[in-house]
């Protein structure tokens, strides 16, 4: 009977790991206004890390909105370009900004990332600093501008630093959800793994 409720328990909790409610987080906006890249006082022109750029619509972005997390995931920071004179800083936490992880437009190599695990849902603590000055461009800051992905699994940051151009592609950032998903696949031999068990108890049981 132990083993049972143990089976049946751990049936239980793939069935809530398989529920809506326990699927990936997903990165969420509010707020900001609609821009266009290709209209701005200076041109968008970054050099970027080589890669697919064909989920991110590099038309325009929301500048100034707020992003946020919609459940706990683990987020990984990637620094992916910069055309910039000034010297740039990102940085992201999750409690306290004494742990937290940073990036630097001159000092960091393209393609440098850093993780940050168990993020809360809500909204993400993340900020610029233009030319190590004392300013902090904090997560829906005017300054900042936000590229979605289709699939809502990361966005593209945009920065325009203290300089005169309005280009917003003094540092470009990353922020790409991590957290893996269990296939289905996954699921089917947990549970037929749980089945085979049973039926050894079962066998074992007539034999006493």
């Amino acid at each position: 009977m132990k083993f049972i409720a143990k089976a049946a328990a751990a049936v239980a909790l793939l069935a809530g790991l398989a529920s809506p409610a326990a699927m990936a987080a997903t990165l969420t906006f509010a707020g900001g206004s609609t821009t266009s890249l290709a209209g701005l006082p200076g041109t968008f022109n970054p050099t970027l890390l080589a890669g697919d750029y064909s989920a991110y619509n590099l038309d325009s972005m929301q500048q100034g909105a707020t992003l946020s997390l919609s459940g706990t995931a683990d987020l990984t920071y990637t620094f992916l370009g910069e055309e910039a004179a000034f010297n740039n800083a990102f940085g992201a936490y999750t409690i306290s900004p004494l742990a937290a992880g940073a990036l630097t437009n001159n000092g960091s190599p393209m393609g440098t990332s850093f993780s940050l695990a168990s993020v809360a849902g809500g909204t993400l603590k993340f900020a610029f600093n233009s030319n190590l000055g004392w300013n902090l461009f904090a997560n829906g800051s005017h300054s900042i501008g936000l590229v979605m992905a289709n699939d809502s699994k990361s966005a593209l940051l945009l920065f325009n630093d203290k300089g005169r151009d309005g280009d917003f592609d003094d540092m470009v950032i990353k922020v790409a959800i991590t957290t893996p998903v269990p296939e289905p696949e996954t699921y089917a031999m947990l549970l037929a793994g749980l089945a085979l068990l049973g039926g050894v108890a079962r066998r074992r049981k007539h034999q006493v």
